[in-house]
């Protein structure tokens, strides 16, 4: 991409006087705005996301934008101030800063100050959330800043700093009526969950509507999966108030156990419900090690050595020779055939799966340079192929990915689900 004057990368031009911004039509909206870096995050054409070195808004700097489209029409448009998975760890007196120039430059940018948005009960005090909104008609303006204290009171952790931009409604103005954040909870029938099932005349099932977000290039793959799940059930979180929730760190991620547990925590207050229903514990982790150095021994090949206190399940999975483990792990046809049947009853319900795996054992398209702990979305199926569908949070290309159903029983380490209270699976 080719240098910019910072003007052309300010994307406060998109919401200014004479612009419609609202009025946008999602077909021609990334050629319009490409000098801003954006780009579709899914073939669906319903979120664009730019990332540029200059991006900016009223001269704030701002790490990404992302929009979202319903029926070809942009309905929000979200701003990445500061995120700690992005840009690594600020101390108090830098994050105080960096506040005080958010709320300047908003300030400055709608003409008069910010309101104070109450949200009781949204946090524990050891991660907190500071809600606020300007209103600049036809826009709202609502700010987020995430920080934490993970060690005790006295800690400090910055955590995220993002903006929201929506059509203002005189009806729901922060400045007149009371300031109060409760929370919204839909119902989702399961009429209506089944009807966003999706059949191709090659044999594919899958599950349309769950919503793509791109982690780049931090370890927030659960996450990411969770605020994917979230979205698809009509639950507004993303994976920075996730992240910030799990202590979740750019390079390590988060483990699923964790993320199970702070699912349950969130999805408690918000009418919905988790189940495990896979999940590879130390004792089966043992004894797929001992069968797989039985196999090894017997084929001269070198069995892998479990010692010290902790097991590093990633490790020992990369060490291991992918045939023997695909030998060992579907010699068990009745556990192959419970996840066969465990994938198509929740698709065919309308229910996506968090699909927890170890890459770099079999191939994928497109092709990943991962390797490790990961976690992924199961959106489907294909019994002629004996397929499974599922989806990386990556963005575009990763959409709908296959794997057959042996090799993806193999990588296996756990299998869980988002639901609304009133769906019985």
């Amino acid at each position: 991409m080719s240098p910019l004057a910072d003007e052309d990368t300010d994307l406060s031009v998109l919401l200014g006087a004479g612009a419609d911004f609202w009025a946008e039509h999602a077909p021609s909206f990334v050629d319009r705005y490409d000098r801003l870096g954006f780009q579709w995050s899914s073939s669906s054409s319903e979120y664009a996301r730019a990332r540029h070195p200059h991006l900016q808004f009223a001269g704030l700097p701002v790490l990404e934008a992302l929009v979202d489209f319903e029926e070809s029409r942009p309905t929000r448009m979200t701003l990445l101030v500061y995120s700690r998975g992005d840009t690594g760890d600020l101390s108090r007196s830098r994050f105080d800063r960096l506040l005080k120039r958010v709320d300047e430059t908003f300030t400055a940018w709608c003409g008069s100050g910010p309101t104070v948005i109450q949200t009781p009960h949204e946090r524990s005090t050891r991660h907190q959330i500071r809600r606020s909104a300007w209103v600049r008609p036809p826009h709202r303006l609502d700010l987020a800043c995430g920080f934490s204290s993970p060690t005790g009171p006295r800690s400090f952790r910055a955590e995220f700093v993002k903006l929201v931009v929506t059509p203002f409604d005189p009806d729901d103005d922060p400045r007149t009526r009371p300031i109060l954040m409760k929370p919204q909870h839909g119902v989702i029938s399961g009429f209506a969950l089944r009807e966003r099932i999706e059949r191709t005349s090659k044999g594919d099932v899958f599950i349309s509507g769950i919503p793509m977000v791109d982690q780049g290039e931090k370890g927030y793959c659960a996450v990411a999966t969770g605020e994917r799940l979230l979205r698809y059930f009509q639950r507004e979180i993303d994976q920075h108030e996730l992240a910030q929730i799990a202590d979740s760190s750019a390079q390590w991620g988060t483990n699923p156990e964790t993320m199970i547990r702070v699912l349950r925590s969130i999805c408690g207050k918000m009418g919905l419900k988790v189940r495990v229903l896979e999940e590879l514990d130390g004792e089966d982790f043992l004894r797929i090690v001992k069968d797989y150095n039985r196999s090894a021994r017997k084929q001269d090949l070198e069995p892998v050595a479990v010692g010290g206190v902790f097991i590093v399940v990633s490790q020992l999975y990369d060490e291991m020779n992918s045939d023997v483990l695909f030998a060992v792990r579907t010699k068990n046809k009745s556990a192959l055939r419970r996840f066969r049947k465990t994938v198509k009853k929740h698709v065919d319900g309308g229910v996506p799966l968090a699909w927890s795996v170890i890459l770099g054992k079999f191939a994928e398209k497109p092709v990943l340079r991962q390797s490790g702990g990961h976690m992924r979305l199961i959106l489907g199926y294909n019994q002629g192929t004996d397929e499974l569908l599922y989806s990386d949070s990556w963005g575009p290309g990763h959409e709908i990915k296959r794997l057959p159903f042996d090799q993806a029983w193999t990588v296996t380490t756990g299998l869980y689900t988002v639901t609304p209270d009133n769906i019985r699976l």
